[in-house]
């Protein structure tokens, strides 16, 4: 039964339909999988493809599949792309999640009470191998303040707030996507929110919005359409809507004031359920999704600074205070303006009682914090605040925004890189020196120079050390020597309009913080203890003592490597070691095979730099490999100087 597979199951059945050109080792490196664990999931991919209506083929060097019922295929495709990409990294892949969410499904759509022992039976599971899997369903369940009653003889019934239960219900089923995950026991909905026929629902939903000039995300359309679906269903079974719970008074008496958000969702009931009337109060519950997701950011704000003055700036002085202390910068300008919404957006959910909630107001983490290790460990540093904050760990789920339009303002920073000092000079022309100066002054990119000098003398440049050092370039008639500091005018005559981009890849841009001894690549052999022994290895790094707490908090896992970053902003100087790890190492959810550790100065002037360098080593093998065989900041400065423009 599909309850026996994991989310991580179906999440390679659509990995590999949505990449053509897989081979056998990136698939096993994204997945962090070993040579058995990959024999395993090959087994249970061939049980699921026949859902699929595909065959999947295993080869040495390629993994691909065929189409064997079109139909069928064309039915689910369509929705793989979007389950991916919603679940590519949230929440857990253990098999007890997909079992605890058929449980409270189970229990939340049930008529009545529901047996659990007869539950169990169903899914051919004893009631103590379940156990784990109700334990979930019933945490679950209380991040939407639905509680179980228990009825002796009768079983557990379902007790909330009937816009809880809704919401509840959205969030199983973006999980347990009827479009992905075979669904046998509800027909109707399986029929509702699998294509063709949600499609047509949302085109409703969309129409509807557009009428009225709004601007939501494809993400945010999808989760309004979800709940439109579950309240006509609902409705339809007799479950009204009868009032809010935990909601803030001044939050409810906003919406129902409104005109706008009301017609809103006066438009989206009527148009999606051909004029069948709504209440106010459904209506109502509709503006509500509206107001949570809004889409008039000036007015949104407004409101937050008017009725939640405190919290608003103790969030964002929080924030701001953590990225002075820890990078030493503070987001400036536009970016300013949309942390400030993107706070208050924490704010609205934390005063709607709804940052408990468990999957229910968020996507998977965005590529832009996923792949870069600086930027992931932000975000876990600002889970943890936000998570002590509210006193709940599901708070931190919606600080994915706010980290990602951190990751763009890093990415748009500028950086301190050594400008080029020029010296140009002649043997035969006087005036030769002085034209190719002021050409190119025209040309160049005043972020690679700091000057451009015409030099008299040729002779003692040519023949004293020290009359050399005043200049990182020098340009001349001739060649001078084989020094690479001499370029002669006709090695750029013919290439002049690329003379940025030679200068560009001159640029020493680690300076100081790692030459050619900071660099070193070694084999570590890390066991179940590999906190302990990483700070071991940490105690020869220029940066204060650690103990292990701060070793564990310190360290991430991106793809199939395990990085321990240990910055300050004022350090002597950095140190980089990476390298294989002998035996592949299981940490949490992850398994990895290298290692990279990195101590030292991360702040406002290198921050673009390091970000751009942790990435690349991660992303790009031949890189690592690169550096591997040659590790030194020449290495690094090709690498990166390509990139930064």
């Amino acid at each position: 039964m599909f309850q026996d597979y994991s989310i991580d199951d179906y999440k390679k059945a659509c990995y590999i339909i949505l990449r053509p050109d897989l081979t056998p080792e990136y698939f096993i490196r994204h997945f962090g999988m070993s040579r058995y664990e990959y024999s395993i999931c090959q087994q249970r991919l061939k049980e699921l493809q026949k859902f699929y209506g595909i065959e999947y083929h295993f080869e040495e060097n390629r993994i691909h599949w065929t189409v064997t019922d079109e139909k069928q295929f064309q039915q689910h495709y369509k929705g793989m792309w979007s389950f991916y990409n919603r679940h590519r990294r949230n929440l857990t892949n253990r098999s007890e999640l997909v079992r605890g969410l058929y449980i409270a499904r189970k229990i939340l759509l049930a008529n009545d009470h529901t047996d659990l022992d007869a539950v169990s039976e169903t899914m051919v599971f004893s009631r103590s191998n379940l156990r784990n899997a109700i334990k979930l369903c019933r945490t679950f369940l209380q991040s939407y303040n639905i509680r179980l009653e228990n009825a002796p003889h009768y079983g557990v019934y379902p007790m909330g707030n009937e816009w809880n239960i809704r919401r509840c219900l959205m969030a199983i089923y973006s999980l347990l996507d009827v479009n992905v995950i075979p669904e046998e026991d509800y027909p109707e909905i399986a029929e509702g929110l699998s294509n063709p026929h949600y499609p047509v629902l949302r085109e409703k939903v969309y129409e509807a919005l557009l009428h009225n000039s709004c601007n939501y995300s494809q993400a945010q359309v999808r989760r309004l359409t979800y709940y439109i679906f579950f309240q006509h269903l609902r409705i339809r079974q007799g479950r009204i809507f009868s009032g809010f719970e935990n909601i803030h008074p001044a939050i409810i008496g906003y919406v129902r004031n409104s005109e706008r958000l009301m017609k809103i969702s006066a438009d989206i009931t009527r148009s999606c359920f051909g004029g069948e009337a709504f209440s106010e109060q459904e209506i109502l519950s509709v503006a509500m999704m509206l107001f949570e997701m809004y889409d008039e950011p000036e007015e949104f704000c407004a409101f937050v600074e008017a009725t939640f003055p405190e919290e608003a700036n103790d969030l964002y002085r929080m924030v701001d205070g953590y990225l002075l202390r820890s990078y030493g910068f503070s987001i400036t300008g536009l970016y300013s303006s949309i942390l400030r919404t993107t706070l208050y957006r924490l704010i609205i959910h934390h005063q709607m009682g709804l940052l408990s909630e468990h999957a229910g107001h968020s996507e998977s983490r965005a590529q832009m914090i996923s792949d870069y290790p600086l930027v992931m460990l932000l975000y876990q540093n600002i889970q943890q605040l936000l998570a002590e904050r509210y006193g709940n760990e599901a708070a931190g789920i919606c600080c994915a925004p706010l980290c990602e339009l951190i990751a763009f303002y890093i990415q748009g920073m500028d950086y301190a890189a050594p400008r080029l000092r020029i010296g140009i000079t002649a043997r035969s022309d006087i005036y030769a020196s002085e034209m190719i100066r002021n050409l190119l002054l025209a040309k160049l990119n005043p972020r690679y120079y700091s000057s451009v000098e015409c030099c008299t003398y040729v002779d003692m440049l040519e023949n004293i050390p020290e009359a050399r050092k005043k200049y990182d370039l020098i340009l001349c008639d001739e060649r001078l020597s084989n020094d690479p500091l001499f370029l002669s005018y006709a090695e750029i005559r013919n290439d002049l309009n690329n003379i940025n981009a030679y200068l560009q890849m001159l640029r020493d841009l680690f300076g100081n913080d790692l030459k050619k001894e900071d660099i070193r690549t070694q084999e570590l052999k890390l066991s179940d203890g590999w906190a302990e022994e990483l700070l071991a290895e940490s105690r020869a790094f220029p940066v204060a003592a650690f103990t292990v707490e701060e070793i564990q908090k310190k360290t991430i896992c991106v793809n199939d490597c395990l990085v321990l970053l240990l910055t300050q902003q004022t350090a002597p100087h950095s140190l980089l070691q990476f390298g294989k790890l002998k035996s592949r190492l299981r940490v949490g959810d992850k398994r990895v095979s290298r290692y990279l550790l990195l101590s030292g100065r991360v702040n406002a002037q290198n921050i673009r730099i390091i970000n751009l360098l942790l990435y690349e080593l991660i992303q790009d093998p031949l890189f690592w490999a690169t550096l591997t065989s040659c590790p030194c900041p020449e290495t690094l400065n090709n690498q990166i100087n390509r990139l930064l423009k």
